[in-house]
């Protein structure tokens, strides 16, 4: 599927703003509400848009500790070892990663005991993983 310079307007501003409404949308881009509704189903239907999701501030939620594990397992694991690891709630994001460390593994806790409980019970008892190297988040970013 082909995105034109529209398109790529429209996700930028989804991207920053995911509940503006059509008419938004269109007013900025000189588009019908019709118009913007339809570039969007079709971006859903075709793939590209695959959600609209919110973006949560963990410690407005209590959880205060946020970690990324490096995680390093057999590759006949890999995948088992992803799906695993994503059946837990606590994790918000596992992506595969080319390098050393083939899993790269996102979660927010409340506090250390949950972290070091995670790490030892869950973690810890996942067949494959071969070495986990645990990063904790100092400070988030954000454009």
């Amino acid at each position: 599927m082909k995105i034109d310079h529209t398109d790529r307007k429209i996700l930028h501003m989804l991207s920053e703003n995911s509940r503006l409404s059509f008419v938004e949308i269109g007013d900025v881009l000189a588009l019908s509400r019709v118009t913007v509704r339809e570039r969007i189903k079709r971006l859903q239907r075709e793939g590209i848009i695959e959600s609209f999701t919110i973006q949560l501030n963990p410690v407005a939620i209590n959880k205060n500790v946020t970690v990324i594990f490096m995680i390093t397992c057999e590759p006949a694991f890999l995948v088992k070892t992803a799906h695993q690891l994503m059946e837990h709630s606590q994790v918000e994001t596992c992506y595969q990663l080319t390098g050393p460390s083939m899993l790269h593994v996102c979660i927010s806790f409340e506090n250390m005991e949950e972290l070091e409980k995670f790490q030892r019970k869950t973690i810890g008892s996942i067949e494959g993983i071969i070495q986990v190297e645990t990063h904790m988040v100092l400070k988030k970013f954000t454009t």
